[in-house]
């Protein structure tokens, strides 16, 4: 499993310099937060989990199963 936050970079080349492609080609979990910044390096093929805030002490999780387009 890889853990990777994305917050503080601030250019694509920074994200391709960590070996993302890599990692995603591992077969192993990799956990990217923030990754909505980068959305051109991003596999084709995943599954996005999203928090967002609905009060102080409520959060809503989404999760969404992106697959890969057939060209």
């Amino acid at each position: 499993m890889f853990h990777i936050d994305l917050y503080r970079l601030d250019e694509p080349r920074q994200v391709e310099s960590l070996g993302l492609d890599d990692m995603f080609g591992s077969g192993a979990l990799v956990l990217l937060e923030w990754a909505e910044r980068f959305p051109s390096l991003m596999p084709a093929q995943r599954t996005e989990i999203r928090l967002r805030t609905v009060s102080e002490d409520e959060r809503e999780i989404t999760v969404t199963h992106i697959p890969q387009m057939s060209v």
